[in-house]
């Protein structure tokens, strides 16, 4: 699209904003402008002056100075303007957090949109992996992917697993608004599909290195040691490839590695002391992670 619908590069507001949409996510709001002036988001950004001109990267790093210039550009504040992005989540928070797509939409809120001719709108909750409702009409979220892994219609079919995982999902939903210290839930939840060493002399050469030794194909994950993982390890069908990579954030997990994460982690916060000591020593957990995530998994 041509740059010449562009304002005249200038300090000060653009001559015409369309309002935000309550929740709506920044990245949203910038195209929707940029759409006015028949420009590409990246060129109005350069317009305005920003040193960032990628609104999905302004999502979540956006610099004070940045922010300061879009208030002035969008006629709003930093506070405003920050609040509509992740910027200033910590890196673990960001594992929950959906890159340029959502992985949710409100199936209410969309039809509005759409009959509004506004089907470019993006809500910020919707790119949050753990959430559930959504923020702006309070209507339950639903999933941008098809699931139709057997292991998937046979966990929601057994209630009881699935229960879980939408417990859990909304307890790290509210840890995440709240911006408690998620990073403990990832940690523990990585630490499940860890092969923890089964032969005791192993285990104990691991500890003393401080790290897990190689060969993690002929150890199952701590996840299927646990007791009370029996019946979830049938309905995943063991699961056995469930190894997410340490550069792999959460909301990239396949479905049933989230659902097998977020109910193990119930179960692994059952453990005792001494199991997330040896977790400890392995340099999986870090010290209080295990309070931690047994208050943030409390019940109300």
């Amino acid at each position: 699209m041509s740059r010449s619908a562009l304002p005249p590069r200038r300090p000060g507001p653009l001559p015409e904003i369309p309002p935000a949409e309550t929740d709506e996510i920044l990245s949203s709001w910038l195209s929707r402008s940029a759409a006015l002036y028949k420009a590409r988001p990246e060129a109005l950004l350069d317009q305005v002056g920003l040193t960032e001109t990628s609104p999905a990267v302004l999502d979540r790093y956006a610099t004070p100075a940045d922010l300061e210039r879009l208030a002035v550009a969008m006629r709003s504040s930093p506070h405003a303007i920050r609040r509509m992005s992740f910027v200033g989540k910590p890196r673990e928070a960001l594992e929950f957090v959906a890159h340029k797509k959502p992985v949710w939409t409100c199936r209410q809120c969309a039809r509005e949109f759409t009959g509004r001719s506004q089907v470019q709108v993006k809500l910020r909750q919707w790119f949050v992996a753990v959430a559930s409702m959504c923020r702006r009409c309070g209507g339950r979220l639903t999933p941008m992917r098809t699931c139709t892994a057997r292991a998937i219609h046979e966990i929601i079919a057994a209630h009881e697993p699935y229960e879980r995982h939408t417990f859990v999902c909304t307890r790290l939903a509210r840890a995440f608004d709240d911006e408690r210290p998620i990073g403990a839930v990832i940690r523990a939840m990585k630490a499940l599909a860890a092969p923890l060493p089964t032969n005791p002399r192993v285990f104990y050469r691991a500890r003393k290195r401080g790290h897990l030794l190689d060969f993690p194909d002929r150890t199952p994950p701590l996840l299927w040691q646990l007791v009370g993982t029996r019946q979830l390890r049938h309905h995943a069908h063991s699961y056995r490839y469930w190894r997410p990579p340490a550069n792999r954030p959460y909301v990239a997990w396949p479905l049933v590695g989230q659902i097998v994460a977020t109910v193990g982690l119930t179960v692994l916060e059952q453990a005792g002391l001494a199991m997330w000591d040896q977790l400890k020593s392995l340099g999986l957990v870090e010290y209080g992670d295990h309070f931690i995530v047994k208050n943030i998994l409390a019940a109300d």
